[in-house]
Formats: structure tokens, sequence, C-alpha cells
């Protein structure tokens, strides 16, 4: 029997070179990719980029990256999302390993965390959840 090497994926804190998934939301090197904002009811409503911002943000973070790459990413995104609306971190956490995004070189962690400002979102998931907590 012959074993095939295996790459295995991690999540990482929060602002760290890769990608972050807890109760906040989840984020990429510091970017936000998917948080919860106040809904019509008061209650907290997930949002995810769209496909267009996640193109953008991965091309910063990895290098161009083929359309198909970037549709599962996002309709990975909207999967997580949804378990978090359900309150189920624990699948929400599987669901972003699945992802399968490998850390990020620090020279592009800090050149995505320059662009931070420039995608529309959250200013700072820090303070997402301070009126719920």
């Amino acid at each position: 029997m012959t074993f095939e090497p295996v790459r295995t994926y991690r999540l990482v804190e929060k602002g760290g070179a890769g990608l972050a998934c807890d109760a906040q939301g989840v984020v990429l090197g510091g970017v936000p990719l998917a948080w919860a904002q106040d809904g019509d009811n008061g209650a907290l409503k997930w949002r995810v980029r769209s496909p267009g911002e996640v193109a953008d943000i991965l091309t910063t973070a990895y290098g161009p990256q083929p359309s198909a790459a970037v549709d599962r990413c996002h309709r990975g995104l909207r999967r997580i999302a949804e378990q978090f609306e359900t309150g189920d971190l624990a699948l929400a956490g599987i669901e972003a390993l699945m992802l399968r995004l490998p850390p990020i070189d620090p020279v592009l962690r800090d050149s995505l965390k320059r662009r931070n400002s420039s995608f529309p979102g959250p200013d700072r998931m820090d303070n997402l959840l301070r009126a719920h907590s």
C-alpha cells in the first residue's frame, strides 16, 4: 500500500495568515468574508461577500483564481452563513475547513490587510456582536 501525500488545512486565529472562523464570522487574513449584522426584526442576519468581492480578496491573498474556485468558495461561504444562522458553530467551522484555503504568504497577508479598507463590509469584526453579547 502506498500512502499519497495529504495536504492538511487548518483554521487560524483571527488576523493570522489564513482563514479564521469563530462566532463572529469568517475572516481571511484580517478581511471579513462572512459576518453578522442586525436584520429587519432585530435578530442577527449573516452576510456573505459577493462573488466579485470574494474573487478580489482571493486574488489579493493567493494570486489570480479561476472562476470555478471563486464560485466554490462563495458557495461554501453561503453554507457557513447558513450554519451560523442555525447556531451551529461547529458545523460552520467544518464548512470553513472544507473551503480548503491554504495559509497566506506573510507579504500577501500584509497586502490584504492594507486593502481591507477598500472592501465594503464591517470595519472591524471585533465590534460586530457587541450589542448582542
